[in-house]
């Protein structure tokens, strides 16, 4: 799941994931969001 300042902001889908998808999503969102930590895990490990 992925969360900001608290609140959950993905869909149900994002169990369905697969790494490569969520790497990619992780990437935009450090892109997009530039001097903003992001930090991503996927089944517990940090990517």
């Amino acid at each position: 799941m992925l969360y900001h300042d608290g609140q959950r902001v993905n869909g149900p889908d994002a169990a369905l994931y697969s790494r490569a998808k969520a790497e990619g999503s992780c990437s935009e969102a450090a892109r997009l969001v530039p001097g903003v930590r992001v930090e991503c895990r996927y089944n517990g490990q940090t990517l």
